[in-house]
């Protein structure tokens, strides 16, 4: 007659290869983990790193005639990822009174075209779609759907500082 198979009842012990298979489990998820940390890092990181704030001199205050809007450039160096870029751009300073300014962006909000002052017009002027805004940015006429931006900046030893960035 034939030999019946026989089944062994699980003991309830662990082997040396279910010590070992658990142990190569367990190093595999650890270099996995210890992988993963610095690649999220590098992920996240720059999301949460707070850009510095950067002020440009654009000129001294004595330079604002009262009423008559001046062009100023603005240029600085910004920096994406490893690369250095030039960025220059320029804006419109105007007071009316020698103490007071506000610094206009030439950029039309209509579209994005420069604008220009044009005294003639009284006004900045946008080509493109004859836009006209007044000296402090408000829309007089044209399809602009708000006034000129204001752009942020500050006095300091009777120079005007404007922010970047």
């Amino acid at each position: 007659m034939g030999s019946t198979p026989t089944t062994q009842e699980p003991s309830g012990e662990y082997t040396r290869r279910d010590f070992l298979g658990y142990l190569a489990g367990l190093g595999f998820i650890l270099v996995a983990v210890l992988t993963a940390i610095p690649l999220v890092g590098m992920a996240i990181a720059p999301a949460l790193k707070r850009r510095k704030e950067m002020w440009v001199d654009v000129g001294p205050t004595s330079d604002i005639p009262p009423n008559v809007p001046k062009r100023v450039d603005i240029t600085y160096q910004s920096s994406d990822g490893w690369m250095l870029n030039r960025v220059r751009d320029a804006a419109y300073v105007v007071t009316h009174n020698g103490t007071d300014f506000a610094v206009l962006s030439n950029i039309c909000t209509h579209l994005g075209c420069r604008v220009q002052w044009e005294d003639g017009r009284k006004g900045y002027y946008c080509p493109c779609h004859n836009g006209l805004f007044d000296i402090d940015g408000k829309v007089t006429s044209g399809p602009p759907p708000r006034p000129l931006d204001q752009i942020a900046h500050k006095i300091e030893g009777g120079r005007i500082l404007v922010k970047v960035g």
